[in-house]
């Protein structure tokens, strides 16, 4: 079965974008939200004229207190490039 397995594309990618949270306040309690340090999903996506990096950085509920302390808001438009288990553009 080996033998039916494609090879990975090599993509040049052309750009890195990474997208942070549009939120500044939790959606529940209205504290300030945090920027994480690390990416909630990156992939490369491959566009009609370009292929580019995408990232999406999160930012979360710090409030203990909160009912949604440790929560994680993503990016709402690194969610409009590509479908979550694509790695084609909506332009595509």
């Amino acid at each position: 079965m080996n033998h039916l397995r494609r090879k990975p594309k090599n993509l040049v990618v052309n750009k890195r974008i990474i997208y942070k949270c549009e939120l500044e306040n939790c959606l529940t309690c209205g504290e300030s939200l945090y920027l994480c340090r690390h990416y909630s999903w990156s992939k490369t996506v491959q566009q009609l004229d370009q292929v580019i990096h995408v990232a999406s950085q999160p930012k979360e509920c710090q409030n203990p207190k909160c009912c949604d302390f440790g929560k994680r808001y993503v990016s709402a438009v690194a969610q409009t490039i590509a479908l979550p288990s694509s790695t084609y553009g909506l332009d595509v």
